[in-house]
């Protein structure tokens, strides 16, 4: 029953794919979860409402983005679109201004659009398992340890440097995503 859980045997993809998941998380929960909101109260001066609202409509513009745009088909030309709207936009947020509520936007359109590469991806690597469940656990724990680090990491870096380096990192991580994926999409 345990022999389930042995991680060994699973092939160079299943990882790399594992690693495309991680990165892609690590491109948006620090950003979601932790510096998006204080940066709104701290930097921005929004009410709590507002900033509700923004994550309200942040959401509806995934959800939305990725239901239109589930079907059309993962190339290199959405991967390199997704990508530059991901890193333009994370690069500009920290000083956005008026403008903050379209870099956020443009990053909730980037993380609809690429649901699909994740989904994909995920289906890939679980394809041909005789434990569905247990496979799509291991691929996540990367993922989850990236997500703790990333937190504590970013909340470090924000104090030393400021918002813009962080921001700046998930944009790349993005892109690291994204292309990680592409790739494990197109090979054997």
């Amino acid at each position: 029953m345990l022999r389930r859980l042995d991680p060994r045997g699973k092939g160079s993809s299943f990882w790399w794919i594992s690693i495309a998941v991680m990165f892609n998380s690590l491109a948006t929960y620090p950003l979601i979860t932790l510096l998006l909101p204080v940066f709104m109260d701290q930097q921005m001066g929004y009410s709590y409402a507002t900033i509700g609202l923004l994550f309200m409509l942040y959401n509806v513009t995934a959800s939305a983005t990725a239901f239109l745009t589930l079907k059309a088909q993962l190339s290199l030309r959405r991967a390199v679109i997704q990508s530059v709207i991901a890193v333009l936009a994370s690069i500009f947020l920290a000083s956005s201004g008026l403008f903050f509520p379209a870099l956020l936007f443009a990053l909730a359109f980037v993380r609809g659009f690429s649901i699909a590469f994740f989904e994909n991806i995920v289906a890939k690597a679980t394809l041909n398992s005789r434990n569905v469940s247990v496979d799509i656990g291991l691929l996540h724990v990367p993922m989850r340890l990236a997500e703790f680090s990333s937190l504590l990491a970013a909340g470090f870096v924000v104090q030393a440097m400021g918002y813009a380096p962080v921001f700046a990192a998930t944009g790349f991580f993005f892109v690291i995503f994204s292309f990680i994926s592409l790739h494990q999409l197109n090979t054997q």
